[in-house]
């Protein structure tokens, strides 16, 4: 884990702080948990899924658990067993983005390619919360080359 320096303030999180908070994201994912994955969630989130069946900004919490939902139907269709993906974020960077408001920026592995994620928190009085999370997967390329 890493952290960017920028400005600091007293509202910013600590990179321990967000790593809990993007560690806690992905592990309920992993779980097909809704109510731990709703927790991550600020009431007025808004999201970008990595799908192409999905391609416009998702908001609100509900509409985007309704979306997750969706994907936890599907592994289970799939036979997939939990923990779904067995997330670990690599190349964490946090930094502080404002009063109240910190940036992560991680990949996870997906299928064999990175999928990159970037993820705006806001401190709220239920604590941090994802306001924004961008999704997208890189695909694997055919001739093998990076």
């Amino acid at each position: 884990m890493g952290h960017v320096a920028g400005p600091r303030d007293a509202s910013a999180p600590s990179a321990e702080e967000i790593e809990r908070v993007v560690t806690g994201f992905l592990a309920a994912v992993d779980a097909g948990d809704r109510a731990l994955l709703g927790e991550s969630f600020d009431p007025e989130a808004t999201m970008y899924f990595p799908f192409d069946d999905t391609p416009d900004l998702v908001a609100g919490r509900a509409a985007i658990l309704e979306r997750f939902d969706r994907l936890f139907a599907a592994w289970q269709r799939r036979g997939v067993a939990t923990p779904y993906v067995g997330f670990a974020p690599k190349q964490l960077q946090t930094r502080g983005a404002g009063p109240g408001h910190a940036l992560a920026t991680f990949t996870v592995g997906i299928e064999g390619a990175p999928g990159r994620r970037s993820v705006l928190l806001r401190r709220s009085a239920a604590g941090w919360k994802i306001l924004h999370l961008h999704a997208s997967n890189l695909r694997p390329r055919a001739d093998g080359g990076g």
